[in-house]
């Protein structure tokens, strides 16, 4: 028998190690809010012509967290095709070949339409012998079979029982990885680790199955995962619920993320605004993620008219180019109208 005491000392030890986890967790989330906060400043300051500070911002956003792909291929891409700084670029691709993507960067560079073979040895003796992040080939496996399966049966406009069956067992399959390889992202599988999980992600809130965004969520809140990843499906769960069921009370916009808000037809890129635009905020900050809505449209306007595709944004086509063309006439017209009427939640921004 444990004596008080003893018992004393062992809930004493059991609260310790609670504490300890807490503010571990707590010291984690706080790191990880100041890497949302600081990278979305460096896209921001991008949008204004302000590089340098741009440049200075992900440098300190990259202090509280490895970045995720998306955040430094912005900041190896502005250094690459607009600031050209020699130290910048070389930095940042050194990331990338700790990543083991160190041919993306070498081929990135090329794009930027350079003559520098002497920048372009350096990069290529980095690629060749930076000890770099071996790729978990026996997840990217399993994963691999996951959308296989899911993509053999995508044949039927309406889910048939075959399909619930198999989306059941790929989401039984996907959390089982979760809970035997606690470090699963983008790192550690490679690139393609997303396209792997996205697909059938999706295709799984589209059948009204929410048991995967619970456990994404928690790989959101470790920084495993990238917010807006998990922020489209959150919507696209809502909007798919609200379709098949007809219930006005269902609010699609939790976060505006989805393709519903942004999208391009031809040379014109539309924006809709949500009515709910403050909850819509606060639902992003209670994430963690420091961009709001309005930040997200000013940076997708800027990408739109500089031709850049840091992000991406659906492409929706209508047939021939003519037939796209005259699609895009039509929704400006009725955004025309609307904008008339006093209303402005739907915006278009043409080619300069």
């Amino acid at each position: 028998m444990r004596t008080k005491s003893a018992q004393k000392g062992f809930s004493l030890l059991v609260l310790y190690v609670l504490l300890c986890m807490h503010c571990g967790s707590f010291a984690q989330s706080k790191s990880l809010r100041q890497y949302y906060y600081w990278t979305n400043q460096a896209e921001l300051a991008i949008c204004d012509s302000n590089y340098q500070r741009a440049n200075e911002y992900f440098a300190k956003a990259f202090t509280y967290k490895f970045p995720f792909a998306s955040h430094l291929r912005t900041a190896y891409h502005l250094n690459t095709h607009i600031t050209h700084n020699e130290d910048n670029i070389l930095h940042y691709a050194y990331m990338f070949c700790l990543r083991g993507d160190g041919e993306y960067a070498i081929a990135e560079y090329w794009r930027a339409d350079t003559n520098n073979a002497q920048l372009i040895d350096k990069l290529q003796l980095m690629a060749d012998t930076t000890h770099c992040q071996s790729h978990d080939t026996i997840v990217q496996k399993k994963l691999e079979k996951i959308i296989e399966t899911d993509q053999s049966y995508r044949h039927h406009r309406q889910p048939t029982a075959q399909e619930d069956s198999l989306n059941r067992s790929n989401i039984k399959a996907i959390k089982e990885l979760f809970k035997t390889y606690p470090h699963l992202n983008e790192v550690t599988i490679g690139n393609y680790f997303w396209m792997y999980l996205g697909v059938p992600a999706l295709h799984f809130v589209q059948a009204g199955n929410y048991s995967l965004q619970k456990v994404l969520k928690k790989q959101v809140n470790k920084g495993e995962l990238e917010a807006s990843a998990y922020m489209s499906l959150e919507d696209n769960y809502y909007w798919y619920k609200k379709m098949k069921r007809n219930k006005r009370s269902v609010d699609p916009n939790q976060y505006a993320q989805n393709h519903l808000y942004c999208y391009e037809i031809g040379n014109t890129l539309f924006i809709t605004y949500p009515t709910n635009i403050k909850r819509v905020n606060r639902n992003r900050k209670k994430l963690g993620v420091a961009e709001t809505f309005e930040e997200m449209a000013k940076k997708r306007i800027w990408e739109f008219q500089n031709d850049y595709n840091w992000h991406v944004v659906n492409h929706l086509g209508y047939g021939s180019d003519e037939e796209t063309a005259q699609k895009a006439e039509r929704v400006k017209q009725e955004i025309d109208a609307e904008h008339a009427k006093g209303n402005f939640l739907r915006m278009y921004y043409d080619k300069k």
